[in-house]
């Protein structure tokens, strides 16, 4: 997404690209200096880091944020080599589904807007977050930022067809997955709203019964995609019978 000109990276121009007037560029960047502010304190180690080489507009970015403002931002990295050079997005954060459903007053006025929720959630519940994530506002929209990341290529799975390979590759996967989601037991992350470690919790509910539990694993996920199957049927009974009104 970048290419080198006149000596200096650059966002390379593209379909997927949107060139940003000055008045755009402008608040784009008066809203990358609020989220400097919610930056934890071992981020901002080197300042030189954010300095900003180039900014973006962007479209087609995810289902959710589809017809939504998204922003690229190029940034100098942790060192003055180029191939340091380090890409964030800003992208106004959507209100989840289950929100609906939270009745708990402290729970609604804890969090100032939705990239706001979002950043704190991830930090709590993640135990290696995102360093460059943080939030801001744009236009009075509460915005999420966050790395976009390089490694973005999936698994080539055409070669996997024996059992022993491909027990093998869950294992691994089951193990990336869990690392990827273990709760963070670390305070700074800044999660008030639970005053206790979800993560050990979690873990003393499963040591009381690990049988159980491996046996409720197994029952839950025949359970859910016996439901996942269910309700696409479902979906393509209405779909195609016209009672789906756009």
């Amino acid at each position: 997404m970048t290419e080198i000109r006149e000596f200096e990276r650059r966002f390379s121009p593209g379909p997927g690209t949107i060139e940003l007037d000055a008045a755009t560029r402008y608040k784009v960047l008066a809203a990358f200096d609020g989220y400097l502010e919610t930056l934890p304190d071992e981020s901002l180690v080197r300042p030189d880091s954010y300095r900003v080489k180039d900014v973006v507009g962007r479209r087609g970015i995810g289902i959710g944020s589809a017809g939504l403002p998204s922003y690229n931002i190029l940034l100098e990295g942790h060192s003055d080599a180029l191939e340091n050079d380090v890409v964030i997005y800003l992208k106004q954060a959507q209100t989840p589904a289950v929100s609906r459903h939270v009745t708990d007053r402290s729970v609604r006025e804890y969090f100032r807007h939705e990239g706001h929720r979002t950043v704190i959630s991830q930090r709590a519940l993640q135990a290696h977050a995102d360093p460059w994530l943080g939030w801001t506002e744009l236009d009075g929209a509460g915005q999420l930022v966050a790395e976009v990341s390089p490694y973005a290529v999936d698994l080539d799975w055409s070669d996997l067809d024996d059992p022993e390979e491909i027990a093998a590759v869950v294992a691994d996967l089951g193990r990336a997955t869990a690392t990827m989601h273990g709760a963070a037991d670390e305070q700074e992350s800044g999660h008030t709203l639970v005053p206790f470690s979800t993560e050990r919790a979690i873990d003393a509910a499963i040591a009381a019964d690990e049988e159980g539990f491996a046996e409720l694993l197994v029952d839950f996920a025949h359970a859910y995609g016996a439901r996942a199957r269910a309700d696409h049927q479902i979906f393509v009974d209405l779909f195609r019978n016209g009672r789906i009104l756009p």
